[in-house]
C-alpha cells in the first residue's frame, strides 16, 4: 500500500558534517531503489540559502531553540504529514515518535559527553525520543550494544545498518609523494585523541624517521604552541573530498587512534584509496577495519610508537594491507545502506 515517508534532511542544510555527508549519500541511493512509497524531506533550519536536495522537501525556517514550540504545536506533522518519519540525526520534534525511525550514530553525548552545544541538546531531547521510536537504526554493532545497554531498548527494535564510503570519490590516486608521510584526519583534542598521536610521533621523530606526520587540522593554540614548530609535523588545515583521496592514497598509513567512535568513516575512506590503516582496537573501529587494519591501544602511547616504527622501518607488508583494505572497503556501499534502510521502513509500515 502506498505510504508517505518523511526523511529529516536538516543535516544536509549544514555543510561539512559527517552525518550530512552520510544522509545525502544514503538518500541519493534511496531514491534510485524501486519503492512504492512517496519519499519527501523535512528540514528545520533558520538561516542559510536554499540547498538542492535529493527529494522534494518542506523547510521550516526556525532556530534550534524553537524545537519545544515545534513539538508543542506539532509543526513537523502539520507542515509535512506522513505515515512514517525518519530522524536521520538522532531526533525529530514529533509528538508521536511511535511513527518514527531514528538513526543513532553513537551515544557519546551520554557516555562520554564533551563541551559542545550539540551534546547538550541531544542529552535533553534524544534519549526519550529514541526510546519511544518504533525502530532504531544503529550504524554499528557497537552502537547497537550501547543503545540496548544504556537506553534499555529491546535488541529486536534496533537494526544495524552500516554507513559506507563513496567509491566514486574515494579510490586510489596514482602518484608518489615528495616525502613519505603518516596522515591523520578528523582531529581533535577530545575523543579523537590527536594529542596522543602527536606525542607518539614526536617520540618516533627522535630516531629521524623516513615519514613526516601530516594532519588535516587547524589545531587550537595550545597544540600549535607545542607542536607547530616541529620540523617533521605539518598542519595543512581541513581538507575536502577534492583533495582527501590524493592525501589518503599517498600516505604510508592513515593513523586514527580515536577513543570513541560510532563507526569510523575515515578508516574506510583511507582503505578505499589504498592506504594502510593504524587505528584503535576499541568501540566500533574493528567493525570498520575488519582484518585489514593494524590495531593499537588508544591509551598506550608506546603501543602507537611501536606501530608507527614498524611502518617506518618497512617491517609491515604494506602491499598486503592495501589489498586487504580495498577488499574491506568494497563491502560497504551506500546502495547497500539505502536498501537496508528501506527494509526497515517496510518492516515498520507493515507491523
Amino acid at each position: 500500500m502506498h505510504k508517505r515517508i518523511a526523511i529529516d534532511v536538516t543535516p544536509l542544510l549544514s555543510a561539512g558534517t559527517g552525518i550530512a555527508r552520510a544522509t545525502r549519500a544514503m538518500l541519493t541511493e534511496l531514491v534510485k531503489l524501486p519503492c512504492e512509497h512517496e519519499l519527501v524531506g523535512i528540514g528545520r533550519r533558520l538561516l542559510g540559502p536554499a540547498v538542492e536536495l535529493p527529494v522534494r522537501s518542506v523547510r521550516l525556517r526556525l532556530p534550534r531553540s524553537a524545537e519545544p514550540l515545534m513539538l508543542g504545536l506539532r509543526l513537523v506533522e502539520r507542515f509535512c504529514p506522513a505515515d512514517l518519519y525518519h530522524a536521520t540525526d538522532f531526533y525529530l520534534p514529533l509528538a508521536d515518535p511511535l511513527r518514527a525511525v531514528a538513526t543513532v550514530c553513537d551515544l557519546i553525548f551520554l557516555t562520554h559527553p564533551e563541551k559542545m552545544a550539540d551534546h547538550v541538546r541531544l542529552q535533553r531531547w534524544a534519549p526519550d525520543f529514541i526510546r519511544r521510536c518504533r525502530a532504531v537504526i544503529a550504524i554499528s554493532e557497537h552502537t547497537k550494544r550501547e543503545i540496548v545497554s544504556v537506553l534499555g531498548l529491546p535488541a529486536e527494535r534496533v537494526h544495524v545498518v552500516y554507513f559506507a564510503v563513496d567509491h566514486e570519490v574515494f579510490r586510489p590516486v596514482p602518484g608518489t609523494p615528495e616525502r613519505p608521510y603518516f596522515f591523520a584526519v578528523s582531529c581533535s583534542t577530545g575523543r579523537k585523541n590527536t594529542p596522543l598521536l602527536l606525542r607518539a610521533y614526536a617520540e618516533l621523530a627522535k630516531r629521524n624517521p623516513r615519514n613526516d606526520l601530516v594532519l588535516a587540522w587547524d589545531p587550537p593554540p595550545e597544540i600549535r604552541a607545542e607542536f607547530g614548530s616541529h620540523p617533521r609535523i605539518r598542519f595543512i588545515g581541513r581538507q575536502g573530498d577534492d583533495t582527501l583521496p590524493k592525501l589518503y592514497s599517498g600516505a604510508t598509513a592513515l593513523v586514527f587512534p580515536s577513543l570513541q567512535e560510532g563507526f569510523g568513516l575515515p578508516v574506510l575512506e583511507a582503505m578505499a584509496c589504498g592506504a594502510p590503516v593504524i587505528t584503535s582496537n576499541t568501540t566500533s573501529l574493528p567493525e570498520a577495519g575488519g582484518d585489514a587494519a593494524r590495531y593499537v591501544d588508544p591509551r598506550d602511547v608506546g603501543n602507537l610508537v611501536a606501530a608507527l616504527k614498524a611502518f617506518d622501518d618497512g617491517a609491515v607488508d604494506v602491499a598486503a594491507m592495501r589489498a586487504k583494505g580495498l577488499t574491506q572497503a568494497a563491502r560497504f556501499t551506500w546502495e547497500k545502506c539505502a536498501r537496508e534502510t528501506l527494509a526497515v521502513y517496510e518492516q515498520v509500515l507493515n507491523d
